[in-house]
């Protein structure tokens, strides 16, 4: 979000309250930059992401699972995640 003389930007309440995007705009230093939800344009299709985070020297591209305490995520072959 930014503001100018002329113009505010307004943010949701559904982003001013996402837990995951508060941790990680706390914890990252400045100068990473944070792509929440970024939706990309691959060839012909868009594709809808989770977080990207640009660091000076890399790229992450993070997908949150949710699951039961202690539990564990392993890739299928069908290309999904099965909780263990």
């Amino acid at each position: 979000a930014s503001s100018t003389i002329s113009d505010i930007s307004r943010l949701s309440r559904e982003i001013k309250s996402d837990k995951i995007l508060h941790i990680l705009a706390q914890q990252l230093p400045d100068s990473y930059f944070i792509m929440y939800r970024p939706v990309l344009q691959v060839n012909q299709a868009a594709v809808e992401l989770s977080v990207l985070i640009l660091t000076p020297l890399e790229i992450y591209c993070i997908s949150f699972l949710e699951g039961e305490k202690d539990s564990a995520f392993i890739g299928s072959k069908d290309r999904f995640w099965k909780e263990k």
